[in-house]
């Protein structure tokens, strides 16, 4: 009778144990989320000003490199130097450079 109610508490605390780790895992990844979501806010007036120039594209099969890409614009780098550095050819760095210089950064335009 004991060693009946011994496997049971073994049963019950295994149980429990179970359901915190799933909880802790599922906990995990929100608490996260939630210090990160912000982390790409920098990108969103680049991303707006391709978008509204029909390049939306570019942000959609490049992702990242193409935001860092027009922020260097407006830090100063020419199509030239983004074309060379982030592997765009000289028409696509001339149409995102035009793009941020009219919607991000026209102090910049020359």
């Amino acid at each position: 009778m004991l060693a009946a109610k011994g496997g049971l508490l073994m049963k019950n605390l295994s149980i429990m144990a179970l359901a915190g780790a799933s909880l802790s895992l599922w906990l995990a990844p929100v608490a996260q989320g939630n210090c990160c979501e912000g982390e790409f806010d920098w990108a969103d007036p680049y991303v707006d000003a391709l978008r509204n120039h029909d390049l939306g594209y570019l942000v959609n099969s490049r992702g990242i490199p193409v935001a860092l890409a027009a922020e260097a614009v407006c830090k100063g780098s020419s199509a030239y130097g983004i074309a060379d550095e982030y592997d765009f050819g000289l028409a696509t760095a001339e149409q995102i450079a035009r793009a941020v210089y009219l919607d991000v950064c026209p102090e910049m335009a020359q």
